[in-house]
């Protein structure tokens, strides 16, 4: 069996349980792409509904490793999030407050720092991009950081615009792992 297939059937059982405790799964993000363009995926996200946080924590114990998170603001929710069991990785979207995540979280977990998508789409130059990116490194600085841009949708007429994104965010990162 393939990793893939293991990832698959493990993401199954995941929904298998939550369905038999009363909610909803699905699989979503990079995996249903990865499919419909045939292409191999690295994991498989999968989102809850239905479920009260407390009873979620317990359905996970028994599974592998967790990433928790997404595109809402987690700011109120931290301590809640840390009870999570297995957890690898806390998503910090673009609305949470990262230095808070980083003073709740410090080098325990992985912070998968999350950007605005539209904020790289519109944004005039690179400027305050880079600002926001070296003022966020600085205050994660002795973490286990990933920096993400997903969900970009356009880009607004410019095709480069992606290239200077990431030289820029290589750049910050390079500077403030130092």
């Amino acid at each position: 069996m393939s990793a893939a297939d293991t990832d698959l059937a493990r993401a199954r059982e995941i929904a298998l349980a939550v369905r038999d405790a009363g909610g909803r799964a699905l699989i979503v993000g990079g995996w249903v792409r990865d499919r419909w363009l045939g292409l191999a995926s690295k994991d498989v996200d999968i989102e809850v509904y239905g479920i009260p946080a407390a009873d979620l924590r317990t359905l996970l114990e028994r599974f592998g490793r967790t990433a928790y998170g997404c595109c809402e603001s987690l700011t109120r929710k931290i301590a809640g999030v840390l009870t999570i069991p297995n957890l690898r990785i806390f998503v910090c979207s673009a609305w949470t407050d990262l230095r808070r995540v980083v003073e709740a979280v410090g080098d325990r977990y992985a912070i998968m720092w999350r950007q605005k998508a539209t904020d790289v789409v519109h944004a005039p130059d690179m400027t305050a991009i880079r600002r926001h990116l070296e003022d966020g490194l600085r205050a994660s600085r002795g973490c286990h950081r990933q920096i993400v841009l997903r969900e970009l949708q356009t880009l607004n007429g410019d095709l480069r615009r992606l290239h200077r994104w990431t030289a820029t965010a290589k750049e910050a990162a390079e500077n403030w792992t130092r």
